[in-house]
């Protein structure tokens, strides 16, 4: 599976400060590549759901997650927090009536 990982104009909030950001790969190449393993992952585990998902927005939302967790003393992201990420957008993916 080829993934598209095109970046979209979709922004999260800092979890430090609250404001709307992109993480870019230029000034976060290892934390997105990290991102974009993940989402590898759960595309070769769930291929069908995870075409449901726009990639960019869950290596967005990775990130941020990743950034949250060493703000609160933790260390990455853990595999159940990945599943919810992909849950969350699946959830907001149906709610547009993206499934058909």
């Amino acid at each position: 599976m080829d993934i598209d990982f095109s970046p979209t104009a979709f922004t999260v909030k800092d979890p430090g400060n609250g404001k709307e950001l992109r993480y870019e790969e230029a000034h976060h190449p290892q934390m997105i590549a990290g991102a974009q393993r993940a989402f590898t992952l759960i595309a070769a585990e769930w291929p069908t759901l995870a075409s449901s998902v726009v990639p960019d927005h869950f290596v967005q939302l990775y990130c941020r997650a990743e950034v949250g967790a060493s703000w609160s003393g933790g260390f990455g992201v853990s595999i159940q927090h990945r599943n919810q990420i992909l849950l969350d957008l699946l959830e907001t993916a149906a709610r547009q009536n993206r499934f058909s």
